[in-house]
């Protein structure tokens, strides 16, 4: 009797631990870092994480409601930006801004959005181009690093959430 006991409480115990002993942890397969900075035409920016650069080329179309006039769509903001990484041209991406949606591109693992764009139009002025003023935000998705291991990442080149530190333990007769 004792023998059947045990042998069912084992199986209980390992009926509840092992499925989650071998799942895929999807929340935390990834990793996400933001960093949010203001350009002008032509202006560039570096990101400290990997070194990308983003440029942003030109305000090419802006039919956003002016402030003062009430319309029946309140337009939009595209913007074109070009994108450099490990010195290799990643080409020039079109950005669109529109209220309340997010209409951002995707690189290399990473994503641009466009936050903000100043100064907002009113009616009888023309906004130049030296004038508009851009707020990006790029978002960073870095793989668990089992994931980025598994992916074929040397142990050594392996990326963490900043604060946190990849150990790795050793057995030789494991």
């Amino acid at each position: 009797m004792k023998t059947l006991l045990s042998i069912v409480i084992t199986g209980i115990i390992a009926v509840t631990i092992l499925p989650h002993a071998f799942a895929d942890v999807k929340a935390s397969a990834q990793v996400t870092t933001e960093a949010q900075f203001q350009l002008k035409v032509n202006q560039t920016s570096s990101l400290e994480s990997d070194g990308s650069k983003i440029k942003l080329l030109n305000v090419t179309a802006d039919s956003r409601c002016p402030s003062d006039v009430t319309c029946v769509w309140q337009g939009e903001v595209k913007i074109s930006v070009n994108v450099i990484r490990n010195n290799q041209d990643l080409g020039d991406f079109s950005l669109t801004s529109r209220a309340g949606q997010d209409l951002g591109i995707n690189f290399d693992g990473h994503s641009i959005h466009v936050v903000k764009v100043e100064p907002y139009p009113s009616s009888g002025k023309k906004i130049s181009t030296s004038e508009y003023m851009v707020t990006f935000a790029v978002k960073s998705n870095i793989l668990s690093p089992l994931k980025q291991f598994k992916s074929g990442v040397s142990a050594n080149d392996v990326k963490c959430k900043e604060g946190h530190v990849l150990v790795i333990n050793f057995h030789k007769n494991f």
